[in-house]
């Protein structure tokens, strides 16, 4: 597999960025085991493989369970996230542990300018306050330069997970995330 060297940000000059689409998957797969002739599986016959792979990771992430990835490269999990509003001694909002909701501050600033200064935040009615997160925990990652590595959901599975939470009658049963207000600075 190849990777690239891609101009970014001007504080991170030089980033690693390896995508690996779907036929680059198929060819590596194809050359390991000897090209189609000799393991006889197909292009479509590999995607069915692939998507059952990720619609069973995805299940099994939404229904709250951990996801051991093979060879010691971690766990995939959902946490969950107390994002209410917190006040200080000073009687000022925190705003750190608070998520910017931006489509309705813009609008906001569009029908009151006047307001400019302010930013709406996200309330998540819906979870009690709670925000969720896929997390990819690397502790027990026998990997060196695990921290360079980064987990992006895919959309399917981030939708798939928003639209669970939704639902009333669903129940949360995630890994609780350290509450780190009690440990932050004051």
């Amino acid at each position: 597999m190849t990777q690239q060297i891609v101009q970014s940000r001007k504080n991170s000059p030089n980033k690693f960025q390896s995508s690996y689409p779907f036929y680059k998957l198929y060819c590596y797969f194809s050359r390991k085991h000897g090209g189609k002739r000799k393991h006889g599986i197909d292009r479509s016959t590999y995607s069915k493989i692939l998507n059952e792979f990720t619609e069973f990771i995805r299940k099994e992430l939404i229904e709250g369970r951990m996801f051991y990835l093979p060879f010691g490269l971690g766990t995939l999990s959902i946490q969950e996230i107390d994002s209410r509003p917190v006040v200080d001694k000073e009687g000022n909002l925190r705003k750190e542990f608070l998520t910017a909701d931006w489509p309705s501050t813009l609008k906001w600033w569009r029908e009151k300018p006047e307001f400019r200064n302010r930013v709406l935040y996200y309330e998540n009615d819906h979870t009690d306050g709670k925000r969720y997160k896929i997390i990819w925990d690397k502790t027990t990652m026998s990997i060196k330069g695990s921290r360079y590595y980064i987990f992006s959901p895919c959309r399917r599975l981030s939708r798939g997970l928003a639209a669970k939470l939704k639902d009333p009658d669903y129940e949360r049963n995630y890994s609780k995330k350290i509450n780190y207000r009690r440990h932050a600075r004051r």
